[in-house]
C-alpha cells in the first residue's frame, strides 16, 4: 500500500477507506512524443498542416464578398 495524499491506495489502485478506484494518473509523455516513438510524427504533422490549410482556404472563399463584374 502507498499513501497518496490523504488516501491510502493499494497496488490495484483502490482507495482502502472508500473502496473506490483512485483517480487515474495522467502524467506521462505528450502526444507528440508518442507519435515520434511510433515513427509517424512527420507524416501526421504534414497531414494536419494540409488539412488546416485546406480548411482555411475553404473558409476564406466562403467569407469573401462577391465581386461585381461589368
Amino acid at each position: 500500500m502507498a499513501n497518496v495524499g490523504l488516501k491510502t491506495v493499494t497496488n490495484e489502485g483502490t482507495d482502502v477507506r472508500t473502496n473506490r478506484e483512485a483517480p487515474f494518473d495522467h502524467t506521462g509523455s505528450n502526444f507528440d512524443s508518442f507519435l515520434a516513438e511510433e515513427g509517424i510524427l512527420d507524416e501526421v504533422t504534414a497531414v494536419a498542416i494540409k488539412r488546416v490549410s485546406d480548411w482555411q482556404a475553404e473558409n476564406t472563399a466562403v467569407e469573401a464578398p462577391p465581386t461585381e463584374s461589368t
